[in-house]
């Protein structure tokens, strides 16, 4: 059951440690050498990470399964131990019952596009800032698209189109036999190209500064949008280790039981004792690499 489960505590201490190293030092300051880096490779280096987050909350999610599996098979003759990391906390267990949670991460953000692009871009209702400044966006670029269905019909062309890109986006593209007759005074030529002219107006100047202002705080929201959700996750770590523990646990005891059951020698549990001082006493016992050595 557990050969395809993947390492969750391995990638768990992984996002751990993102966190940790995009730790604010004082001042304000990134504390860790790695957060003032140049990453030059930086999509594949989110698209790492995020790949190690999304394989993270599939063996999470996949943990669950493996406990309904195994709890269902309990019963009274089920060793304490056992029954205590497969049995859910309400149960009398120690297994966390993670499944909202769990369902919360994977539903937060587009996991196809953030494997692309390496970026994560969250689902509405999850990052309220980012909500308010994307609605924002989004508003500056309906007045822009209003303003130009405007000057269509002021000038009686459906032919004008907005040109251009970052800095320079937005200039009117006016065919030149409109150009020639008397165009408005507030527009100004920004540029040309054959039969075309481009203009900037002030209402497109002011509506622009605006729009490039949030579109830079949208960007600046979406760089940390990882390290956020990294962050939110790692706030319920201690969940996250119980898992870990508890499987950790049914491993090696899944383990012990399937070498008792394929041995050709007598097996026997341990006795553990009470004492000051701690001791191992080993009566008839045989090394299991040196029984396999020489058995033949």
């Amino acid at each position: 059951v557990l050969k395809s489960q993947v390492d969750i505590e391995r990638l768990l201490r992984k996002i751990y440690s993102v966190v940790s190293q995009n730790q604010k030092g004082q001042g304000g300051q990134d504390a860790h050498p790695t957060t003032r880096a140049i990453m030059y490779e930086n999509a594949t280096y989110g698209k790492h990470k995020i790949l190690d987050f999304v394989s993270l909350l599939d063996g999470l999610e996949k943990a669950k399964s493996i406990v309904k599996i195994l709890s269902a098979l309990v019963s009274d003759a089920t060793p304490p131990v056992l029954r205590r990391v497969i049995a859910r906390t309400e149960d009398g267990g120690v297994f966390p019952d993670a499944s909202e949670k769990v369902r919360f991460f994977q539903s937060s953000f587009d996991q196809t596009k953030a494997k692309k692009d390496g970026v994560i871009i969250p689902n509405k209702g999850v990052n309220a800032t980012y909500d308010k400044v994307l609605a924002e966006v989004e508003m500056y670029n309906t007045k822009l698209k209003d303003y130009i269905q405007k000057q269509r019909r002021r000038l009686g062309c459906n032919n004008i189109v907005y040109w251009g890109s970052g800095r320079n986006r937005f200039q009117l593209e006016v065919p030149e036999d409109v150009a020639s007759r008397n165009m408005p005074n507030e527009y100004e030529l920004k540029s040309q190209r054959k039969g075309f002219r481009r203009y900037r107006t002030p209402v497109i100047n002011n509506l622009f500064d605006q729009l490039f202002e949030v579109e830079e705080e949208l960007d600046s929201i979406l760089k940390d949008s990882l390290c956020d959700l990294f962050r939110s996750f790692i706030e319920h770590f201690e969940m996250w280790d119980t898992i870990v523990q508890c499987l950790s646990t049914l491993d090696v005891l899944m383990s012990l039981a399937t070498y008792s059951a394929c041995g050709d020698t007598e097996m026997t549990r341990p006795e553990v004792c009470l004492s000051r001082v701690p001791f191992l006493e080993i009566r008839s016992g045989r090394h299991p690499a040196i029984v396999d050595t020489y058995s033949g």
